[in-house]
């Protein structure tokens, strides 16, 4: 069976994919992933076929200081011509599939492969399907109103982002597409509903079970997780930096580091340096020189989470489910300084969970309020044991396996 695996964004939305690819093809199929071109040698060393899809948006959705533009016309414009081009790349990347399985991000996958007349499944990272056991995750508002609130809040949502976009996605499937437009109501989320389309929701069902009102097609898997290289081995300077004193907080903003602004960073530093921690940063673009930094700092371009996070004690990132995912695992506490879209759900349910202080956005930052949090993480023996309770539940899941399961047993029906 040939798969051909549609997404774009940042690393944490190819590296998560690229585990999935890789258990799909040591289940026997062959398995082409196609993204940017800057993570082509990511993937094809990880033995997956690569095409290329044009075009990162990331800095698109970051402008503005990190949040997304206040303008909505000029971005309008430029996501369109994203969509005509990977929409392009896509049908030529998936022209000889069996199967075509898209991210979130890259939802037009859902139209390509209806182009194609080939199965497809949407494969997420956070939870978009109406139910009414939990309100939507992009919203701002209560999170505690009952059942007929938290399934209105997905439909809402949904009409939201449909009707903001129905001109646009409609003159895609007509001028790029050759396809009829869809319902005004029902729109993109009706078409998936109607299609049945399977989706693979790679979460742990410890950190947000699934709930009970959602259709047989939906499954939530666990995470998928890519591990390291058997042959990968630690930088000695940071093995050492490590064992010469107390277990330190990781500081790391992901992907949008490169674009916060500098203040954030200043006060988490400054925070970490109230809280009398040792800290492990990834700075991103941010310049440490001029920061207020803790006395003991080591600066990172990347490394292993899965190696480093075990050995800290405590994690601060900007709320990306795929640095989450890592945290959960390691055991360790976490403290989410959301952005945009679906950080500030992830921050939110990691203090539901118990596991890590209420997360404090990316406008809010105080270094008082980021070191009364650290001081928290590294001194609670109950949100330490919490923590570990979780990583034990996570680590006896296997993801990528039942995702596996999962899309052969939607193919052989």
């Amino acid at each position: 069976m040939r798969i051909v695996m549609l997404t774009v964004g940042s690393r944490g939305d190819v590296q998560p994919y690229v585990a999935l690819g890789r258990g799909l093809q040591a289940a026997g199929h062959h398995v082409r992933m196609a993204t940017h071109v800057e993570f082509e040698g990511f993937v094809r060393g990880h033995g997956l076929d690569f095409a290329v899809i044009p075009g990162n948006p990331m800095g698109v959705l970051r402008q503005n200081d990190g949040q997304p533009p206040a303008d909505t016309r000029p971005f309008q414009q430029i996501f369109a011509e994203y969509l005509r081009n990977w929409t392009q790349a896509c049908l030529e990347a998936s022209a000889e599939a069996d199967v075509i399985i898209y991210s979130q991000l890259c939802f037009i996958g859902s139209y390509v492969a209806e182009k194609l007349g080939r199965p497809c499944y949407g494969a997420y990272h956070t939870p978009v399907t109406p139910t009414s056991q939990f309100p939507t995750v992009y919203g701002r508002g209560p999170r505690k109103l009952g059942g007929p609130y938290n399934w209105l809040s997905h439909i809402i949502d949904q009409q939201i982002f449909w009707h903001g976009h129905r001109a646009m996605l409609n003159q895609l499937r007509r001028d790029t597409l050759d396809m009829p437009p869809l319902a005004f109501v029902n729109g993109h989320f009706g078409g998936l509903h109607q299609r049945q389309v399977p989706i693979l929701y790679g979460y742990s069902p410890a950190v947000m079970p699934r709930p009970a009102d959602w259709t047989p097609w939906i499954h939530v898997t666990g995470y998928w997780f890519l591990e390291r290289a058997s042959d990968w081995q630690p930088p000695a300077d940071l093995v050492d930096f490590l064992s010469r004193g107390p277990a330190p907080v990781y500081l790391g903003l992901g992907s949008v580091a490169d674009n916060a602004p500098a203040h954030i960073m200043r006060e988490l530093l400054r925070g970490l340096k109230l809280a009398g921690v040792r800290a492990i940063v990834l700075p991103g673009k941010f310049d440490l020189a001029a920061a207020e930094l803790p006395e003991e700092t080591f600066v990172i371009g990347s490394t292993a989470f899965d190696w480093l996070f075990p050995q800290l004690a405590g994690v601060i990132f900007h709320g990306g489910p795929g640095t989450l995912a890592y945290a959960l695992r390691a055991g360790v506490p976490t403290l989410a300084i959301p952005f945009f879209g679906d950080q500030p759900f992830w921050g939110r349910r990691v203090a539901e969970l118990g596991v890590g202080p209420p997360p404090i956005p990316c406008t809010a930052v105080r270094a008082e309020d980021v070191a009364a949090a650290v001081t928290t993480m590294v001194t609670s023996s109950a949100m330490r044991q919490r923590a570990t309770s979780l990583a034990q539940a996570i680590q006896q899941e296997d993801g990528v396996r039942t995702a596996v399961d999962a899309v052969h047993q939607h193919m052989n029906k």
